[in-house]
């Protein structure tokens, strides 16, 4: 179905694919400690299954003298750290995002669990206004234990931080400590923290701020339930107060990551645009008007009962219902909390759709006469096929352009099709399987663009193809959905979103093979890359500084030299410049004496390159030439000939290259860079002329999902 509640949303530093959140839900499944159990990494990595939603742990301790719940988790001590990291690592492996909340209880603590934790824990809170069934009434915070509160949290936030999370959200809500201060049920102070309104808001806004300051603004959220009347709060009119607020934050923080509001009412207008998150027992009808008006919706009953909620609010699928007896069963047991069963994909088989129609970028015989060619790609709606034996299907959430995309429009690639869909580079998610117990279900993954080349270390085993505008393969990537062989998919690396997996395999793999198989680069070794604004050069340029080598590259352009020099370069050259070799030469002979010459040279433009850098590429050195854009022959003189020198040749690369490739992209965490990310199939022209005109720094990539009539003017947005 078509919603904005299904659609992707950038918050913060994560890309969502969706807008549906698990709200933070207190489940008491740590130990004494305050230690998570072990099943709580199961618990989230359920609920991450989904890839690129948002989760928001339960309310977590800043302190232990911030605490008073038995059973809660902490986020002070070591321990506390390495089994929060062991969660987040499982919710990044599924590609999601999580959100830890940061809490301090105040008059909300069990003030017999403080006294048993450590006798000189004191019961504090805004005021000494007894809460309804305690034994006694809380002390009133000193000033300087404000701002000692104000340190813990700044601290808590750093350790959530180094714990993995994506960001922090601010527990001002369910009468906890910041919403005792801010509401005036439970605000007496004649101070500086009480009475009117921007006073009693003032620890809120200190917290904020030195949150901010602590990890970044795009990190920091918030949450606030101005109507809740849980732990005696509930205010006459709150409207003043939270409007306040959030008034305030808008202009002191705009860049906060989100705001989360709790039956919101009017006051959604004044965090507008900004990301917001909306709660209150929401149904799927609900949901779904609440996101038509651009906000993001926070399930927490319904998530416990239902781990893959995402998918059956898009399906319409049917519900389970949640036991609110197993809601708060301490210790670390599974009923009630990872026990629950995942929704079979899409439909039974007799209810399957024999075909589905998918939009895809097709290429198509230009109408106009032009010299030289220059076909026409035309966005069109394809039948997809039923799934045949081994094949699964994928929905496509990103793809990234090659210039092979336009050499296909130019006519200069063997074996064109028309009609075909162009597109190397894709990713997604698998949405369906012939098998329909297949493990790569919900899945993210990416497509492997080489086909006829298994592991060779000298060349394809059978023919090769590449995916994209030609008979064989007949299959490209620049589509909504895409029937693919199950081998033909590989899983998207943990760190990496679906942006940044599609800008890998064809540029990954060539420059892997250039780099490491025929070059054989190694630490230590001195490396030339020329043209460093394509994808290929970027890729391998980040491949072999993780592996230890000193490179340096070339470009018309000296913006683009700069942008390399920041990511590692140790030196550059603007080929313009008739003596930008002898310039690289100098360079090198003056950065590293010992080793005044190149090793290895990785070239996409043929032409004169090894004159022009022969004497400056040590006797046995290799020059391995992935591309010839600047022209379609090479000169190899007698004078290499006497220095040993070799010219590689290099196409691409084998299914065992990606796989080493990629297994090396995750263990050093390597993110490809993106030029350009354009919204939506519909501006796939843009990324044509982008490539025409060579002005990318990196891979210009296509959110699929993202074209949109009410995103704003711009045709893209810029990495750089």
């Amino acid at each position: 179905m078509t919603s904005q509640l299904f659609e992707p949303l950038k918050v913060g530093t994560a890309a969502l694919q969706h807008r549906i959140v698990l709200a933070p839900l207190t489940r008491l499944k740590a130990t004494p400690e305050h230690v998570p159990y072990p099943v709580v990494s199961e618990y989230y990595a359920q609920r991450a299954c989904r890839p690129g939603t948002l989760l928001i742990t339960e309310s977590t301790l800043i302190s232990e003298r911030a605490g008073g719940l038995p059973y809660s988790p902490g986020i002070w001590s070591s321990a506390q750290i390495a089994a929060w990291k062991v969660v987040t690592e499982a919710v990044h492996a599924k590609g999601s995002f999580i959100f830890m909340q940061l809490s301090a209880l105040g008059r909300a603590a069990d003030s017999g669990e403080l006294t048993r934790q450590d006798p000189s824990f004191p019961y504090v809170s805004a005021s000494d206004i007894q809460l309804t069934g305690c034994a006694k009434p809380p002390r009133p915070l000193t000033v300087p234990e404000i701002k000692e509160y104000v340190a813990l949290y700044a601290q808590a936030a750093k350790n959530a931080i180094s714990a993995g999370f994506d960001g922090v959200e601010i527990q001002n809500a369910n009468g906890y400590l910041l919403d005792q201060f801010l509401q005036d049920v439970s605000n007496k102070r004649k101070d500086a923290y009480g009475g009117n309104v921007p006073n009693r808001a003032r620890f809120t806004l200190e917290v904020v701020t030195a949150i901010v300051a602590a990890i970044g603004a795009e990190r920091t959220a918030i949450r606030l339930s101005p109507w809740n009347t849980c732990n005696d709060m509930g205010m006459p009119d709150p409207l003043s107060t939270f409007s306040y607020l959030i008034s305030i934050l808008a202009v002191r923080h705009p860049g906060l990551a989100y705001l989360h509001l709790v039956e919101p009412s009017t006051l959604c207008a004044l965090w507008a645009p900004r990301p917001l998150i909306r709660a209150g027992g929401f149904s799927r009808a609900g949901a779904l008007a609440a996101a038509e008006g651009g906000s993001l919706v926070a399930f927490g009953r319904l998530f416990i009962s239902n781990p893959d909620l995402p998918t059956r609010l898009e399906q319409d699928a049917p519900l389970a219902a949640y036991d609110p007896k197993t809601f708060y069963l301490p210790a670390g047991g599974s009923t009630g909390y990872t026990d629950q069963g995942l929704l079979p994909l899409l439909l039974p088989d007799h209810k399957r759709v024999a075909q589905i129609l998918s939009k895809s970028v097709i290429l198509q015989k230009s109408l106009m006469a032009r010299t030289p060619p220059y076909d026409d790609a035309v966005l069109r709606e394809i039948t997809i096929p039923r799934l045949k034996h081994g094949e699964v299907l994928v929905k496509m959430a990103a793809v990234a352009f090659n210039h092979r995309d336009v050499w296909v429009r130019k006519r200069m690639y063997p074996g064109i099709a028309l009609g075909s869909t162009f597109g190397s580079d894709g990713a997604g998610t698998v949405v369906d399987a012939a098998n329909r117990n297949d493990p790569l279900l919900n899945q993210r993954v990416f497509l492997t663009p080489m086909r006829g080349w298994e592991s060779h270390p000298d060349g394809p085993e059978t023919e090769l193809g590449c995916l994209g505008g030609c008979s064989f393969p007949s299959l490209g990537t620049f589509s909504e959905y895409v029937t693919v062989d199950r081998e033909e998919v590989m899983l998207t690396p943990g760190h990496l979103s679906h942006v940044q997996i599609a800008a890998w395999p064809t540029g990954g793999v060539t420059a892997w093979r250039a780099a490491f198989v025929l070059a054989k680069i190694e630490s230590g070794h001195n490396v030339l890359i020329t043209g460093i604004g394509g994808g290929v050069a970027n890729i391998a340029m980040q491949l072999c500084i993780a592996r230890g080598a000193s490179v340096y590259i070339t470009s018309g352009s000296a913006a683009k030299i700069e942008k390399a020099l920041a990511q590692g370069a140790q030196g550059g050259a603007n080929y313009n410049d008739d003596k930008w070799a002898s310039q690289l030469g100098q360079l090198l002979r003056r950065q590293n004496p010992h080793r005044p010459e190149f090793d290895a040279v990785l070239d996409s433009g043929g032409g004169e390159i090894m004159r022009e850098l022969s004497l400056y590429l040590k006797h046995g050195g290799r020059v391995v030439c992935y591309g010839m854009t600047a022209s379609s022959n090479i000169v190899f003189t007698m004078r290499e000939v006497l220095r040993n020198q070799q010219l590689l040749g290099s196409t691409g690369g084998s299914r065992q290259d990606l796989k080493d490739a990629t297994a090396f992209l995750e263990k050093h965490r390597i993110v490809p860079v993106i030029s350009h990310v354009l919204p939506g199939l519909e501006t796939a022209e843009d990324g044509f002329e982008m490539m025409r005109k060579g002005e990318q720094f990196g891979k210009i990539v296509i959110e699929v999902g993202a074209g949109n009539p009410k995103w704003c003017g711009m045709k893209c947005h810029s990495l750089w």
